[in-house]
């Protein structure tokens, strides 16, 4: 008996491969599953096989994913020749420098060492030494197989006989150098199959067929000596419960709004007497005292200080809205309000009703970059390829946990990997792979080698919030000191805030608040407080109102803007009159409309960063909604 399986007529064509548009970028899980499988790991031991850590490293792994919407999402679409093509690209979303990085370490690792700890591979430590593989691939070749012949076996078995002719001929090349040099059959045949997981054809599924052009690094922009600023965006992902970070105290208007909130908030309600009190100008807010929570002892000093201020009901707008504009859908309004991947969506480009538009701090550095007297900048996202920052000005992306991630064969692979994206492709996918493996490997070592000998005064705490801090403070420090970079943002990102089966918001209040107060004792040190801008974004608020466990979505929130030349101590926006569902604002349960656009803050940032008037509109497309009333200008935010 014999079994027959008929493929699909696409799957069969050999033509279809070399459709420019056609394939994907591989899922960097199922590569690493393909390269055991295909060459034949095993271990001697009978181990399970156990990977150690692999979302943070490669940006998959199994049962493990980040969020309901998966390691990425359906409709990603990466600026360059994606986009250029009209197509979408999800697994580019975690094409990132860390996890690009991370798979070849771990990859190689794994062929020069089996599956260790050891050499950042991805193995979990079984012994002291942490070297001691649990298994290894066991392929060999053919016996007698002449170079060729092992190439194209691997071709078969690695890239589905993709290779084009010049890569195949290099990597015969290659290997029988390394066999002659070294004398050793094992030693060659890791060299090719390292080779092999460095060239397009293995990230990629159609063909990788050169263009006649070169590939060029992304030029550079001279510096004009201008004073160094930089703007850190801290993202609370998953919906923040602000509603509980800046509380009705007392010496209130009118009535006891606090008596009301704790009415309102039920079960999520703070003690009046746990709040930090912080005074408002008199006549600004419905009360003259407000709290703020207690895990956020940091930002009371600050706040006192004058460094810090608070704004009030922010959310994604169009234009300004109203209940019954909402209720008649007259008020032209974001997308998907209160779905967190639309909701992030529209809070970064800031410009809901385009989801293919660039994110806000991209059309920022777009401006800056094409300015008559252009800034020298540098972007950095340690959130991977985040809509914030997308824009056609290239992005430095670092890891959250190991902060610069460096390829461990960059010495003895550089080369190769300069010969096999020397040329630029046709394919779209293999384009996207060789311009962000090229430049990940020619951006980590620079940044790796500047920041190496970079020593800080400030102690943070170990977790991954605190450690981007602490990489961002490193980083100004070498990139302020050590070059002439003149504009610089950080984008950060502390998850947790998704809060609908608890009350609790301390663990993620805490970990923000040490991390930017350690931030700021850092900056006042390098003396560069005054420089630099510390803003919160979040998805949404979260609903008033209990569901018994935790609180839902909401719209309107509260927000941060910090830095040494901030006009702290002081709320912008109004705080709502009535938290209660007969308010003109709540949509039920108390989920309130905005009454402030994110435009309002950006409007001031974006000027105070160097943005001329006339490209606002620009970087803020919905800009122009808004009166100067939902708009604050430079010298409303910060200080001369």
């Amino acid at each position: 008996y014999q079994r027959r399986v008929r493929v699909d007529r696409e799957a069969r064509s050999t033509l279809i491969e070399a459709d420019p548009t056609f394939g994907m970028l591989r899922d960097p899980l199922m590569k690493l599953y393909h390269l055991m499988r295909s060459l034949e790991y095993r271990s001697p031991r009978g181990r399970e096989v156990a990977l150690n850590n692999m979302l943070s490293r490669i940006g998959v792994q199994a049962l493990r994913s980040p969020s309901v919407f998966n390691f990425y999402l359906p409709e990603y679409q990466p600026a360059g020749p994606v986009d250029d093509a009209g197509l979408v690209s999800p697994q580019s979303q975690i094409l990132t420098s860390p996890l690009i990085i991370g798979f070849l370490n771990g990859a190689t690792s794994l062929v020069d060492n089996g599956l260790t700890s050891c050499n950042d591979g991805f193995g979990v430590s079984q012994s002291r030494s942490g070297c001691t593989p649990d298994g290894e691939l066991s392929y060999t070749p053919p016996p007698n197989a002449t170079s060729s012949q092992i190439v194209d076996e691997l071709n078969l078995l690695l890239t589905s006989r993709r290779l084009n002719d010049t890569t195949r001929n290099y990597f015969i090349k290659e290997y029988e150098m390394s066999l002659n040099t070294t004398r050793s059959n094992t030693t060659a045949l890791k060299t090719l199959i390292k080779l092999f997981l460095s060239s397009i054809e293995f990230h990629t599924t159609n063909l990788n067929i050169p263009k006649n052009e070169t590939r060029k690094p992304p030029s550079s922009i001279r510096s004009q000596g201008r004073k160094f600023k930089a703007i850190i965006v801290v993202f609370e992902s998953g919906g923040c419960d602000s509603y509980n970070k800046i509380i009705p105290h007392s010496r209130c208007a009118g009535k006891d709004l606090y008596a009301e909130y704790q009415s309102v908030r039920q079960g999520a309600a703070i003690n009046n007497t746990l709040l930090l009190p912080v005074n408002v100008p008199p006549g600004s807010q419905p009360c003259e005292v407000f709290g703020i929570h207690p895990a956020m002892k940091r930002q009371q000093e600050l706040y006192n200080q004058g460094e810090q201020l608070f704004l009030v009901n922010v959310g994604a707008l169009v234009e300004p809205t109203t209940k019954a504009g909402y209720n008649s859908r007259t008020n032209k309004l974001p997308p998907s309000l209160f779905a967190h991947n639309i909701m992030q969506r529209s809070i970064q480009n800031l410009h809901a009703q385009n989801a293919n538009a660039e994110g806000v701090l991209g059309r920022i550095f777009e401006t800056l970059s094409e300015d008559k007297n252009p800034y020298k900048s540098a972007m950095f996202s340690f959130s991977g390829r985040v809509k914030m920052v997308q824009g056609k000005v290239p992005v430095d992306m670092i890891s959250s946990s190991n902060g610069v991630t460096r390829f461990r064969l960059y010495s003895s692979m550089k080369n190769a990997f300069g010969n096999l994206t020397e040329y630029t492709s046709s394919s779209v996918f293999g384009e996207t792979y060789a311009d962000g493996v090229s430049n990940s490997l020619r951006n980590t070592e620079y940044l790796g080698g500047l920041i190496q000998n970079t020593t800080l005064s400030t102690n943070f705490t170990t977790s991954s919030f605190n450690q981007q801090m602490r990489m961002t403070a490193r980083l100004i420090k070498a990139i302020s000191k050590e070059t002439d970079v003149e504009r610089a943002t950080f984008f950060t990102e502390r998850g947790g805030y998704d809060t609908h089966a608890t009350f609790d918001l301390s663990p993620m209040f805490s970990d923000v608040d040490s991390g930017l107060g350690s931030f700021a004792s850092e900056m006042k040190a390098q003396g560069l407080w005054d420089d630099v801008v510390v803003v919160s974004i979040s998805d949404f608020a979260r609903t008033l109102y209990s569901n018994g466990q935790g609180t839902d979505h909401g719209w309107g929130g509260h927000h941060i803007v910090a830095g040494g030349k901030v006009r702290g101590g002081q709320i912008l926006g109004k705080y709502p009159l009535n938290l209660t569902d007969s308010s003109d604002l709540s949509l039920g349960r108390g989920r309130f409309i905005p009454t402030l656009p994110f435009e309002s803050f950006w409007n001031g940032i974006a000027e105070w960063f160097g943005v001329p008037q006339d490209k606002m509109s620009f970087v803020l497309p919905n800009r122009d909604n808004f009166n100067s009333t939902y708009l604050f200008s430079k010298d409303v935010l910060f200080r001369p």
